[in-house]
């Protein structure tokens, strides 16, 4: 019980820092989901978050999006992350919370740096949610994305900040053989 009263606040703590005001005093607003494609392949095999994108090349200006993927977990009552990318060549323009949680009962914090190549992003639920301890997958958020050079952009997950946590406040089950899939874009 007391991990809990710890681990949270620390958790949040960590987040709130990574996610402080940008350079114009404000913070990007959390986008909601509206008619957008929350599609993804199901892979029951996997145990990891994905970031999944355009596979063939694409022409500078071209606007896409990067779904990032949990898949096969139980138990999650927070997630928080941040990414790296080359923003030279890719500039992320927002970040939209998916379907992964119930959008009426979460409090999202994030961050976009394009000036450092680095998105910070974090969901929780309020307290008192009842959570299910079946595994499942699903979209927890989609990067909104524009090309901008020719060249090659790698997203990757930062293993140093990222957690996923139970309403205990402890890491999810088998969290330290969670797997972090990268993707790497292409611009002609």
């Amino acid at each position: 019980m007391i991990t809990k009263y710890v681990l949270l606040p620390v958790f949040f703590s960590i987040l709130l820092i990574s996610c402080s005001k940008n350079e114009s005093g404000t913070n990007p607003p959390a986008e909601t989901p509206s008619i957008e494609d929350w599609s993804f392949h199901n892979d029951s095999t996997k145990y990891s978050i994905t970031a999944s994108g355009p596979t063939d090349t694409m022409k500078v200006g071209t606007t896409f999006d990067i779904k990032l993927i949990l898949y096969n977990v139980s138990s999650v009552f927070s997630c928080a992350l941040e990414m790296n990318y080359v923003d030279s060549v890719v500039n992320v323009t927002s970040v939209i919370l998916g379907p992964f949680l119930d959008n009426d009962s979460v409090i999202v914090l994030q961050k976009i740096e394009p000036g450092l190549g680095r998105i910070s992003f974090g969901a929780t639920y309020k307290a008192g949610k009842t959570l299910s301890s079946q595994p499942r997958s699903g979209i927890i958020a989609k990067l909104k994305c524009r090309t901008v050079a020719q060249g090659t952009a790698a997203f990757s997950f930062n293993s140093g900040k990222f957690q996923i946590l139970t309403s205990t406040g402890g890491t999810i089950p088998n969290y330290y053989t969670f797997r972090r899939e990268n993707l790497t874009v292409f611009v002609r």
